[in-house]
């Protein structure tokens, strides 16, 4: 006995291209039907439109951002331009497609996966194809103690594979999945959905009982029916009057309190999936008419630092990692705070103020072009007093005599 299930158990086991074996769910976490009536896949979560919104609010606002090469640390940092594999990191997308799809892969599935398909004459990388992750195996071989990647049945060198997981346990080579965790929640507004529309499909006003004196062959009871459904179903025919005769009467019957809980239920798993994604609810399009727009402007900021910084680090470091050794880049999300003007240059003037940023730096910032350093000299001096620059006596470091400013062509002495 003991024998003939250590055999069983090896023979379940023996799969290469799983894993850890047949006894272990699919990578891809497509784990089929949760709750009646139902059954949670890609796709089909995709058509939830809570899932959906979350999932492409997080695209958007970690692919649209300026990205930016940087060599250096501290005073020897320097911008760079983008190496191509950062530029475009795959000949047939764009950099926006390509990062949209990093970032979609990430959060539908926990991971992304990416094979390197090119390189330069140093062997740096150039280009990076996205694999689905439905066509993407992991399992760690035995008898090296190394991980095997197969994308598409393909065993793919270790040195060519990208990899980069969302969320992770200790010991698993795969990022979790969120369709397989949140399966169950899933499935509820699914069904909600499936509801929703079922109810305006089939249940549409007029809504209530056919009353007919005596009774109906089941025949006629059929015939009846059809002809009411084909008559008064669907959103097309809502209210639309009914002509009875032969003393059928209309029994009107309105919605239930669970009919209408219920289809409130949709706007509770829009709430739901955006707090499972960190996302506000003013995001989710969840309206709350008692929010104020201060306190709409305090959720994008912990939006940004409890969301977005995490998603933003997970980009960097993998996008990183393909650049040679010093190198590194950067999402720039300031262009986040553009809309607020009014914080933005409170933001500036602080900079200004205490030596961070030069006049030319916050021009640039603005869209705006930098003052000639030839005619202002202090444009590209964090440090030069406001007051002294704009009299033109400041006088640069090193210099023995004051750098006057451009003369004044105003003929009137008494304007301002």
């Amino acid at each position: 006995m003991k024998s003939l299930l250590s055999s069983r158990l090896e023979k379940r086991a023996s799969n290469p291209y799983t894993p850890w074996g047949n006894s272990v769910p699919p990578s891809n976490g497509m784990l089929g039907a949760t709750m009646p009536g139902t059954n949670v896949s890609e796709h089909s979560a995709m058509g939830v439109s809570a899932f959906w919104t979350a999932n492409t609010i997080l695209c958007d606002c970690l692919a649209t951002p300026t990205i930016r090469q940087y060599r250096g640390v501290g005073e020897n940092r320097r911008e760079m331009d983008p190496s191509p594999v950062v530029s475009q990191p795959f000949v047939e997308l764009t950099q926006l497609d390509w990062r949209t799809q990093f970032q979609m892969s990430l959060g539908v599935r926990g991971n992304f996966y990416g094979q390197i398909i090119e390189r330069d004459a140093r062997m740096q990388p150039l280009q990076v194809m996205p694999i689905n992750p439905d066509g993407a195996s992991v399992r760690r071989n035995r008898e090296t103690g190394l991980l095997e990647y197969r994308f598409n049945g393909e065993l793919v060198p270790l040195d060519d594979v990208v990899h980069v997981r969302a969320f992770s346990q200790a010991g698993s080579p795969i990022g979790l999945n969120p369709i397989a965790l949140l399966r169950t929640t899933l499935s509820i507004a699914q069904a909600a959905d499936q509801f929703y529309n079922q109810f305006f499909t089939n249940s549409a006003q007029p809504g209530g009982i056919l009353n007919v004196p005596g009774d109906l062959e089941p025949e006629d009871a059929r015939e009846l029916k059809q002809q009411w459904t084909e008559m008064h179903s669907g959103i097309s025919s809502a209210h639309m009057p009914a002509v009875l005769s032969g003393g059928i009467t209309w029994q009107q019957i309105s919605m239930t309190m669970q009919d209408a809980q219920f289809i409130e239920s949709r706007a509770f798993s829009h709430a739901e999936i955006g707090a499972i994604y960190r996302i506000p609810p003013h995001m989710m399009g969840v309206a709350d008419r008692s929010v104020q727009a201060t306190d709409i402007e305090q959720q994008e900021l912990s939006f940004e630092r409890n969301t977005l910084i995490g998603w933003k680090r997970r980009h960097e470091v993998s996008l990183s990692a393909l650049l040679p050794r010093g190198q590194y880049v950067e999402i720039d999300l300031s262009e986040r705070a553009a809309a607020n003007s009014l914080t933005r240059f409170q933001v500036h003037q602080i900079a200004r103020n205490i030596g961070i940023k030069t006049p030319n730096e916050i021009r640039v910032a603005e869209g705006l072009r930098p003052l000639d350093p030839t005619t202002y000299p202090w444009a590209d001096n964090p440090m030069a007093p406001l007051n002294s620059a704009q009299n033109g006596a400041y006088t640069a470091p090193g210099d023995e005599t004051p750098v006057q400013s451009a003369p004044d062509t105003n003929p009137n002495p008494n304007a301002h």
